[in-house]
């Protein structure tokens, strides 16, 4: 039910910014500006705030554990980016948008009520940690792929002075230690970072309305991007973790969230980097659309098999 509850909010929103674009309400200038306040202010705002806020069920040795895992599975799905575009045959041009889809899944504004409903409010705070390697990864390797320009391209330690690395490193730097924040700062951060999901759900609808339909559900990649992405690597990952922590106590937690966030959708990033960049944003909005309507399936599937495993 949270699933399907999540998604109608979602796509509540895509909706009505879709409409808005189609009626001329609003248009594609504005949809950049939005984007690059969405990067630039609510991003990091939610990041800073996801460290400091709620409880700490969970001990630091389970903290680093999960951190690991979470790492790992970044490492390798960095690696195994290049390999996308020769399995999906893509053209050169449009190698970039296919690797950024396979690389960056919906963790927050998805994985966040998914995870909550399957293993309680606890485990949201795996949800925090594992969100900080996907923040540095957006922002890195993220912008590469989804900018045409051969300087945004190259890896450069500019890269790691982008607000959202900057903001992912001071949410884990103070996520350890406990470090707590004046209540009002808090309260900011979370009243800035509450403008995230909406705003990136605009961008994304506003982009969908710009993009040829036949983008969203004709194109076989995109379907088969959604299989490996959604189906494939979240059974690996299952198999894996399985044989590095075995069932029972905190274990289970913690393989059944890397498992989960793992087969979220297409993160909503891929929009707002791609029309922030100046790349493909009508394949990246089509599988944002595309497997986030699929991942209705997928969930249910990957929670049947955690349960059974």
């Amino acid at each position: 039910m949270v699933t399907f509850a999540a998604l109608f909010k979602m796509f509540l929103i895509i909706g009505a910014a879709f409409l808005c674009t189609k009626m001329k309400l609003w248009d594609a200038k504005g949809n950049q500006t939005l984007s690059k306040m969405v990067l630039y202010v609510f991003n990091p705002a939610l990041a800073i705030h996801s460290a400091v806020s709620g409880a700490r069920p969970f001990t630091i040795p389970e903290v680093l554990q999960f951190t690991a895992v979470s790492v790992g599975c970044y490492v390798f799905l960095v690696l195994t980016a290049f390999l996308i575009p020769k399995i999906l045959r893509v053209k050169k041009e449009e190698s970039g948008v296919f690797k950024l889809m396979y690389l960056l899944s919906n963790i927050a504004f998805y994985g966040i009520p998914v995870v909550q409903a399957l293993f309680g409010s606890d485990a949201v705070l795996l949800v925090i940690i594992f969100t900080l390697p996907f923040q540095f990864v957006s922002f890195t390797f993220g912008v590469a792929f989804a900018s045409p320009n051969k300087e945004d391209q190259k890896f450069s330690l500019k890269m790691l002075t982008h607000p959202m690395v900057i903001s992912s490193m001071i949410a884990y730097v103070l996520y350890l230690p406990n470090v707590q924040l004046p209540q009002f700062a808090v309260d900011a951060l979370n009243f800035a970072g509450q403008a995230t999901s909406p705003g990136a759900m605009v961008v994304v609808g506003t982009a969908l309305a710009y993009a040829p339909i036949k983008q969203v559900f004709l194109n076989w990649r995109q379907y088969v991007l959604a299989v490996i992405k959604m189906v494939v690597l979240p059974v690996v990952l299952l198999t894996i973790l399985r044989l590095l922590f075995p069932k029972g106590g905190a274990n289970d937690t913690i393989v059944g969230v890397a498992v989960i966030l793992m087969s979220m959708p297409t993160a909503a990033n891929c929009t707002m980097l791609t029309t922030q960049y100046g790349g493909d944003y009508e394949s990246a909005s089509a599988g944002v659309f595309l497997t986030t309507l699929l991942s209705a399936a997928t969930i249910p599937f990957l929670m049947w098999l955690l349960q059974a495993m």
